[in-house]
């Protein structure tokens, strides 16, 4: 089988639930905003987008325009409670701001692509989907990115949408049938994550690195005393015959935008004498922002921090990959609550920075209120401190469990069948 892959330039979340499907892609993924089938004049208003969603991520504290911006950003985003359970196909200003530009023609030079060869259209940005469906196309499917979404993400009459969901979480689900998508339309997948390549960074399974991060984060076994029992049923692994890792792997990451970055000097701060015997190891993920990896780099000469290494890349395709076989390796993943949530599936407890929008806050509650995966980060320049307590506790090897049993990680498997069953019944 072969798809139109359709992805977008905006931070990292929709390519990067685009790259573990790129096998299936015809030619290759096409970005919206950045790719040839984006008129320059196009390309220029997706530019000016893309610019006004880094600066307000940099800038929501730094300045007044920033927090001005950040607000107005933020109410477009907004995503209603979702109790009491209601309707709520009602459309709102994101809808129509969306529709407006539909019938601008933002997408024509995609919809002229797609026309070229009757395939399935898989998007993980909304906008293409619903510009499809307005357009009379059929076979198209579109990967929700984040734990629960704003209204934008359904057509405006979205009770006769012919676009089909996947979603990573029960909420996502949910919500999707409060915006009026017939149930029928929705599949519980997960997010696409590259398991295949991650398992590559250590050669071992899922399962047995879960195994060896859990022994690594509960030094005086108090995890282990209360639920090796199942650990041990589940796995199918006797965690006695496990041994630690030598030291513990934490993983800072940034957003597409480079936001927050300055919170990996506190976290050095924090870390320096457990980085300096050798107790710990940091990895900096700067993305594809030379910026940041300056930052970074600077930030480790001038502290003589060791035991760090910084993951940089040209491109977001190489990062990725980078990215990918450093999540092999880490047993804290660091990030504010952005698609990275999801990574919980494997095994890996995450240190919640603060959010940056709506979604990212939904996605906050979500991993640690529903799923107990995720842990808000204490005072992050005390770090060596509070994470040594968690170890102690057991309270990291907890999360990382608890995110290994409730997020669902197969998403890539569960997208290619479904899309074939799918298919099969039309």
């Amino acid at each position: 089988m072969k798809v139109w892959l359709i992805s977008a330039d905006m931070g990292y979340g929709h390519q990067r639930a685009a790259e573990p499907l790129k096998f299936l892609a015809e030619g290759k993924i096409i970005s919206i905003g950045t790719d040839d089938v984006t008129s320059i004049r196009n390309r220029r208003k997706w530019a000016r987008l893309q610019n006004t969603y880094e600066f307000v991520s940099r800038n929501k504290k730094f300045s007044f325009f920033g927090k001005y911006l950040y607000k107005l950003m933020n109410s477009m985003q907004a995503i209603p409670s979702f109790y009491p359970k209601k309707d709520r196909s009602k459309i709102n200003l994101a809808v129509k701001i969306l529709d407006g530009y539909i019938k601008d023609g933002l997408y024509d030079n995609l919809i002229e692509l797609v026309s070229q060869k009757k395939l399935p259209v898989l998007t993980t940005f909304y906008a293409p989907a619903i510009a499809l469906d307005y357009h009379g196309f059929d076979d198209i499917y579109c990967i929700v990115t984040d734990s629960d979404i704003n209204r934008v993400w359904a057509a405006k009459d979205s009770s006769k949408s012919r676009v089909k969901y996947f979603v990573p979480s029960e909420i996502a689900l949910d919500r999707l049938k409060q915006y009026g998508i017939p149930t029928e339309n929705i599949f519980l997948s997960g997010f696409p994550i590259d398991i295949d390549e991650i398992v590559s960074a250590t050669e071992l399974s899922v399962e047995d690195r879960l195994a060896k991060r859990l022994k690594t984060l509960d030094t005086f076994g108090n995890f282990y005393k209360l639920h090796s029992g199942s650990v041990e049923k589940i796995l199918g692994i006797d965690l006695k015959n496990i041994t630690p890792n030598d030291k513990p792997v934490i993983s800072f990451a940034v957003g597409g935008a480079g936001a927050q970055k300055e919170l990996a000097k506190k976290i050095i701060t924090g870390l320096f004498d457990r980085l300096q015997n050798d107790k710990i190891k940091l990895n900096l993920i700067a993305g594809i922002k030379t910026e940041v990896r300056d930052y970074f780099r600077n930030l480790t000469e001038k502290s003589g921090a060791k035991n760090t290494e910084i993951i940089f890349a040209d491109t977001k395709e190489e990062y990725f990959y980078k990215f990918n076989k450093a999540i092999g390796e880490t047993d804290i993943l660091w990030t504010k609550p952005s698609e990275l949530v999801f990574f919980a599936s494997l095994g890996i407890p995450i240190i919640l920075a603060p959010p940056i929008g709506a979604q990212e806050s939904s996605n906050r509650q979500w991993l640690r209120d529903d799923i107990g995966a995720g842990i808000i980060q204490q005072k992050p320049k005390f770090c060596g401190e509070w994470i040594d307590d968690f170890m102690k506790s057991g309270k990291l090897a907890e999360a990382a469990w608890f995110g290994y049993l409730k997020v669902e990680r197969n998403g890539v498997k569960n997208i290619v069948r479904k899309i074939e069953k799918w298919r099969q019944n039309e």
